[in-house]
């Protein structure tokens, strides 16, 4: 609970004459009643945050947490026989855990293990983005490239991958907590 819907709830306590520490009744009369300002001052308080909460969302956090999956769930996942794409396989994942709990697995988590384990190099591109490209490791794991009409390249994982990246997400989860990959500056494309 946020320290706003806490203050809500305090707040209401106290114009209803609840101790919100001990949630004890106190005497009303002596401590409200005989102070109309104070009961006053107490409910607009508890009406402006209700008010304050409706005209901005973005105070209402996110129950959501980061994504995690029990281990005897991730043997449920649905392999594909033919190479798919990064965002399929993170996509297969989300579908084995409640969406309302948890938000949705990264692709550059994934994206950015895989460069830690030498799968992948990866290129800065400014402002924060970045390209990726198999490694000779990658390639025989089963990642592939593909360029695409536009010019961009895709990556596409085989199966050994797909199993190579689901078997791996306890450690892509915890890694998210260390940070431990740059861009190779010796990479070449």
């Amino acid at each position: 609970m946020g320290v706003l819907d806490q203050t809500k709830i305090d707040v209401q306590k106290l114009a209803s004459g609840v101790n919100p520490l001990t949630d004890e009744s106190f005497d009303n009369e002596k401590v409200i009643e005989n102070n109309p300002d104070l009961r006053e001052a107490l409910e607009y308080v508890s009406e402006s945050i209700v008010q304050l909460e409706k005209d901005n969302p973005w105070l209402k956090k996110n129950k959501r947490r980061r994504f995690w999956i029990e281990q005897d769930k991730l043997s449920l996942y649905e392999y594909s026989d033919e190479p798919v794409s990064l965002t399929t396989i993170l996509n297969g994942l989300v579908q084995l855990v409640d969406k309302t709990k948890v938000k949705r697995f990264p692709y550059s988590a994934v994206a950015r293990w895989l460069v830690g384990e030498g799968m992948l190099d990866m290129f800065e591109r400014g402002y924060g983005n970045a390209s990726f490209y198999p490694t000779k490791k990658g390639e025989e794991l089963g990642i592939i490239a593909k360029r695409r009409a536009d010019g961009k390249t895709t990556l596409y994982y085989t199966r050994r991958a797909q199993e190579y990246i689901v078997n791996n997400v306890p450690a892509i989860i915890q890694s998210r907590k260390k940070r431990r990959w740059k861009a190779n500056p010796q990479a070449t494309k």
